[in-house]
């Protein structure tokens, strides 16, 4: 019985998540959207039905403001409409206009109204719910007013009204009680208290319409009004528009909607809409019995039926509506599809335990060792080997020990091999307690044993490990009522990025147990060659930069590509949004290892004593190449260079003949050299550094305070020092706390005391941007990767050939 039980509920389990689902997605609406979109295509695949010929639309239209002027008309225009259809026995006129502001020919229009004594007008509803009635005059000559409120769908398209609101009708059912007054009483009513759904049988092109001046100059006879229902409302191209499930583009408007209510009333034809319980009904039935029903072996054969439910379903909702009930589409589809796929998943999940307890024997014979029950070589390699890969993509930390007994052969030897094979199965579950359970002891074979360490911190770590085996060996093990101790020779590997298959790790682990049995046994040796690795790595960088720039600074060919090169990042000024300068950038292109980060190169040429030449060559390239510019775009002459000085380069002797040797061999305009020095440069040699800045701005050189904010950044610093401007680290600019908790405020305070300019580096973000252009009031200057990457020089030319020099 409780098997049964627990069959049946297992059967019943995709219908029941199934329905948890679509019950969510049904409280939250999901749905909708998609039912909307089904009562649309069901109207346009169901086509127009007949048109109620008592019905007739008389359109404010194009051509009819073309005729008779620009629209909204005077009231006199609907007095002589009136007029017109007033010897139409037993019409009724609706007007869907809103006459709610006095005018001068309301006694005209209300004499009409009298005269013809069947019109209807229009109300509207109010934000606060109230409604905007015509004004008194032309309320007591109507016989009834009626209100327009429409309900848009949240695709736009109204799909139901409201007959009553607030005891006030709407216009089409107030026609019609007006209609009824002389002609037969139409089929029942529907309940005024409840929505009436739309049946939209008619687009609004096929609709009888006629157009308001061809019936006001006599070319529609009056008769064609006799006995039926006019309706008078905006029809032209712009005013009014109202998509329906037919019109997407053109829409219809405000008076074909009057129209369809009216059709849907006089014909009783309104949409029958299914009970929100019903809903319910069907989606708790639907599943379950949906759930029961699906082939469960086959997926084939669940498939069809699966398909077949939904097109089923999809079929009687559609002939359903083409009779006039509106019924739930999209829910019970969605509770089909995921109740197969629950159930698919449900098959799959069982599938994979059934295959999992398959292969978990075959598993244990394959990767573990039956003497120790620890995992075997074939195993450890391939856990050894996702470890290295894992490596390759998020470099950790991680080691391998090899451990071999010692004098293990004299065990076997003295005590044969089942004694020996005990040993080996005491010794391993002695590791077993000294390993931590992140880590994977296994048996190579033999006496061999191997232990993958992960999770590291520390090279401290594997010590620790380490000691702690040869702790735990040095107990005595008792085997065949003997007492035993063994000792092991450890050999240990640490992760390295050069380590890319599990053998090569294996192989130093080896090598070092080997080294730690040559000293002596009972020990353990750590393979470290990153020391040897790093020094390689540095003298293959120093030997590729010493080439690169040889080979950049003696470039002859001017085709030749130079692995140096100098880049330009825009500085953006707020106050005008335009480029106001570039700071030049030094990059190197490796020919084998491609793009070397700036970070890598920089302070390896700065050890290297490289980084003064390095220095100067990017002075002089980037003021020939911005004068350059200058020549070629003389709107431009005042763009701005700035270029960095490292700390050696700042303290050099020949400093200043060396700028004012690259600016008079470049012919470059002095007063559009930026010199950008770290704070940190400038403060550690106080003295030596006030001259060098009072002799660069005797130049009239601008000097830069660079990466403002992670030094000393004090005032009185500041005060000693003549310099012209500060640049805010990008750190400042990218951290939200800064931002808004007053350090960059701050900062720029502190550089307006001393009237010296801005410069914010690093923005990347919008929000950055404003908050920048708040504190310095659009004064200031920024760059960063929201304007502009550094740019080559020839995307520079481009830029400034075509003006685009805003970015914002």
């Amino acid at each position: 019985m409780k098997l049964r039980f627990y069959n049946l509920a297992l059967r019943l389990l995709p219908g029941g998540v199934a329905i948890a689902i679509v019950a969510i997605l049904l409280q939250l609406s999901v749905f909708q959207p998609l039912e909307y979109l089904a009562y649309n295509s069901f109207t346009n695949w169901r086509g127009e039905k007949p048109w109620d010929n008592r019905i007739a639309i008389i359109a404010i239209d194009d051509w009819s403001i073309e005729r008779l002027g620009r629209f909204p008309w005077s009231r006199d225009r609907y007095a002589q409409l009136l007029q017109k259809l007033t010897p139409a026995k037993g019409s009724v006129v609706a007007i869907d206009l809103l006459f709610s502001e006095t005018s001068p020919l309301d006694k005209k229009l209300a004499d009409a109204m009298a005269g013809h004594g069947r019109v209807v007008l229009a109300n509207a509803g109010t934000q606060e719910g109230q409604f905007l009635p015509p004004t008194e005059v032309l309320a007591n000559a109507a016989i009834a007013t009626g209100h327009i409120r429409k309900h848009e769908d949240i695709d736009g398209v109204t799909r139901k009204i409201s007959l009553q609101e607030q005891g006030e009708p709407s216009l089409a059912l107030s026609a019609l009680q007006a209609y009824t007054l002389v002609r037969a009483s139409p089929k029942s009513l529907p309940d005024l208290n409840r929505p009436l759904w739309l049946n939209w049988i008619q687009r609004s092109q096929q609709m009888q319409q006629y157009s308001f001046v061809d019936v006001l100059e006599g070319r529609v006879p009056i008769s064609t009004f006799q006995d039926r229902i006019a309706i008078v409302g905006v029809a032209a191209t712009g005013l009014d528009p109202l998509p329906t499930p037919f019109d997407r583009n053109p829409p219809a408007h405000g008076v074909h909607l009057h129209a369809a209510i009216l059709q849907n009333l006089l014909q009783g034809n309104a949409l029958q809409v299914v009970d929100p319980i019903w809903s319910w009904a069907i989606l708790l039935l639907g599943g379950g019995l949906f759930s029961l029903c699906l082939p469960r072996r086959n997926p084939i054969q669940r498939l069809i039926v699966s398909i077949a439910a939904i097109l089923g379903w999809a079929i009687l909702s559609f002939i359903l509506f083409a009779n006039g009930y509106w019924i739930p589409t999209a829910m019970p589809i969605s509770l089909f599809v995921l109740t197969a796929s629950a159930i698919a998943l449900q098959e799959q999940l069982r599938s994979n335990r059934l295959l999992r307890e398959a292969n978990a024997h075959l598993t244990r014979d394959a990767f573990y060792d039956r003497l120790t029950n620890l995992p075997n070589r074939a195993l450890f390699v391939d856990r050894l080997q996702h470890a290295l890969d894992l490596n390759l993509r998020h470099p950790y930390l991680f080691a391998v020990m090899f451990l071999d007994l010692d004098r293990f052969k004299t065990v076997n030897d003295s005590f044969g091999h089942l004694s020996g094979d005990r040993l080996l199965a005491a010794v391993a579950y002695r590791l077993n307690t000294a390993m931590r359970p992140e880590d994977t002891l296994a048996r190579f074979g033999g006496d061999e044993f191997a232990i993958l360490v992960e999770g590291l911190t520390d090279l401290r770590d594997v010590v620790v490990i380490a000691e702690r085996i040869q702790e735990a060996l040095t107990k005595p093990l008792l085997v065949n009522e003997r007492e035993m101790i063994v000792t092991a020779s450890v050999g240990i590997a640490i992760s390295s990025e050069r380590y890319l298959r599990s053998e090569e790790m294996l192989r130093d682990a080896d090598i070092a147990m080997y080294r730690a049995k040559s000293l002596g046994k009972s020990c353990y040796q750590i393979f470290d060659v990153s020391m040897h690795d790093r020094i390689l790595d540095r003298l293959r960088m120093e030997n590729d930069l010493r080439r690169a720039i040889a080979q950049t600074f003696s470039l002859e060919d001017p085709q030749a590509v130079p692995e140096l090169r100098v880049v330009y990042q825009p500085i953006i000024s707020l106050e005008t949004s335009k480029v106001s300068g570039f700071e030049a950038l030094i990059r190197w292109q490796h020919p084998e290892l491609g793009p070397i980060s700036p970070a890598d190169f920089i302070p390896l040429a700065e050890e290297m004593g490289l980084i003064v030449p390095i220095g100067y060559w990017v002075l002089r390239q980037a003021c020939a190449q911005v004068h350059a510019w200058h020549e070629r775009f003389p709107s431009d002459r005042n763009l701005t260079l700035s270029v960095n000085l490292s700390p050696r380069q700042f303290l050099q002797a020949d400093l200043v003949e060396q700028i004012v040797k690259a600016i008079q061999e470049t012919q470059f305009s002095v007063a559009c050299l930026h010199l950008e020095i770290t704070e940190t440069t400038i403060f550690k040699n106080a003295t030596l550094g006030a001259d060098i800045l009072a002799n660069l701005r005797k130049l009239g050189i601008q000097v830069y305070i660079d990466d403002f904010g992670t030094g000393y950044s004090s005032l009185g610093y500041l005060h000693r020092f003549p310099v012209d401007g500060l640049k805010i680290d990008r750190s400042f600019v990218q951290d939200d706390d800064c931002l808004k908790s007053g350090i960059v405020q701050t900062i720029i305070t502190l550089a307006n005391q001393l009237k010296l300019s801005i410069v914010a580096e690093g923005v990347e973000t919008l929000p950055q941007l404003e908050s920048l252009r708040v504190m310095l009031h659009e004064s200031g200057q920024v760059q960063g990767y929201f304007f502009f990457k550094p740019l080559e020089a020839t995307e520079v030319e481009t830029l400034l050939g075509t003006g685009l020099k805003r970015q914002s």
